[in-house]
């Protein structure tokens, strides 16, 4: 009788270190540092080059790790140049999604026309980092309303065919308001002369 006790207590010992071992053990595994940059996002298409006009860029990072993480992501339209749109620091919670934004308004030494891919990376201080490629800006030659790489007498004609409407009335193309303060006027017309008969960045 006494061997039997003393044989269940000994089993009842084992299972109970095998079971706690074995939590023990999925403890220790499941503390994991992991974000993955999964999409980016733009409002537009295409932008002219300068003169007020700005895509509005997201990007989506996952922390699929044990932590919460806070993520550098640095957005580029042009990534094997290191053109670089700016950097966000962003805090994301575990299993959750984080986004970050920016802004484009395509300046300075940007060529056109031209279409940029956009390249966004994300690392945080654990050493884990990730890339993702995706959405595709055109950058267009101020006053190319119509986007056929040249500013000519065509968009000067579609020009004048809004010439007057505010955004908000009815017809308003916001493509013709080559100066985004929203309204078609002489100050558009001036725009597009400036760079008529161009196709391409000085």
């Amino acid at each position: 009788m006494l061997k039997r006790t003393f044989s269940t207590a000994m089993m009842t010992l084992l299972l109970l270190s095998v079971i706690m071992l074995a939590f023990t053990m999925q403890q220790a595994k499941a503390q994991v540092h992991d974000i993955a940059v999964t999409n980016i996002t733009s409002d537009r298409s295409w932008i002219y080059y300068d003169h007020g006009f700005s895509a509005n860029i997201n990007v989506t990072v996952q922390d699929d790790g044990d932590f919460n993480e806070t993520a550098t992501v640095t957005l580029y339209y042009n990534i094997t140049a290191n053109d670089v749109i700016g950097t966000q620091i962003l805090n994301v919670l575990t299993g959750q999604n984080g986004t970050a934004s920016f802004t484009w308004n395509a300046t300075g030494s940007v060529a056109y026309p031209r279409n940029y891919t956009m390249t966004a990376f994300a690392s945080i201080p654990a050493g884990i980092n990730s890339t993702f490629t995706g959405g595709i800006i055109e950058v267009r030659i101020p006053g190319d309303i119509l986007g056929e790489g040249i500013v000519d007498i065509y968009d000067a004609i579609k020009l004048g065919s809004y010439f007057g409407l505010t955004q908000g009335e009815p017809g308003f193309n916001p493509d013709a308001d080559l100066n985004h303060d929203g309204v078609v006027d002489i100050f558009d017309v001036i725009i597009l002369a400036s760079y008529f008969g161009q196709t391409g960045s000085p």
